[in-house]
């Protein structure tokens, strides 16, 4: 699918009951065509993904991106999962605004984000990127265990929501498109289920990728919030002097 000639996905080319679409005579998960008519339409989706740790959310997005990328063809550049994959928030941002025409992913949304605090500067520049994204053409996706532990920000500006339905070994997700009345005096949401998905698992090489950083990365994140820590007892040590 060359980019010059990016089309939408006819309803004629989607399968409702087998839940799947055909891209140029390949089949694929129905959302994908959802996904790819959004982007079109210049509705930029944001891929919001729950579940508990170790249902393969990271692995689950890695498998979309790289389906639109290297075989759908419609993001035209190589996937990467050390391009396409940031879990720092500014290196994130960063890349969103730099990038042109790439599916990007942030692991651990909801731990990694200042999720207390919505008018936080870093959650508010978040918001506003992933308003701003259909203007670089980017996928903004993104997982986190839980919804409510989101910042109000990321609850409120995501279009697709990919909930893990169990247990850890079952790698499966239930889609859900999120529809928002506009011109609402409440947060009016309707959840719109549009099929239960079981992914392939990414090639070896991304999910050796993701193991080693998602390791690595958790790890130290939680070494800097045991600095934090620890700076604050000293504060608190001084204070009291």
């Amino acid at each position: 699918m060359s980019e010059l000639y990016r089309k939408k996905i006819p309803k004629s080319k989607w399968d409702i009951d087998r839940e799947i679409c055909w891209i140029d005579g390949e089949k694929y998960p129905l959302f994908y065509a959802k996904i790819i008519n959004k982007i079109l339409e210049n509705e930029q989706p944001f891929i919001l993904t729950l579940g508990k740790s170790g249902t393969g959310k990271t692995e689950a997005n890695a498998r979309l991106a790289y389906d639109l990328t290297e075989k759908i063809g419609f993001f035209q550049k190589d996937y990467n999962p050390k391009e396409n994959i940031k879990y720092e928030n500014i290196p994130y941002m960063e890349s969103v605004i730099n990038s042109k025409n790439k599916a990007l992913h942030k692991p651990d949304i909801n731990t990694t984000m200042n999720v207390v605090d919505h008018h936080d500067d870093e959650n508010r520049t978040f918001e506003a990127m992933v308003h701003l994204a259909r203007i670089f053409g980017n996928l903004i996706t993104g997982d986190a265990q839980q919804l409510w532990r989101c910042d109000t920000g990321i609850q409120n500006s995501h279009t697709f929501r990919l909930v893990a339905t169990g247990k850890s070994n079952e790698y499966k997700f239930d889609v859900y498109y999120i529809d928002r009345i506009a011109d609402s005096d409440s947060k009016s949401v309707e959840k719109k289920y549009i099929q239960t998905w079981k992914p392939k698992r990414p090639p070896e090489e991304i999910r050796k990728h993701i193991m080693k950083q998602d390791k690595q990365k958790k790890v130290n994140m939680l070494k800097d919030r045991i600095d934090n820590l620890k700076e604050k007892d000293k504060e608190k040590e001084i204070t009291q002097i």
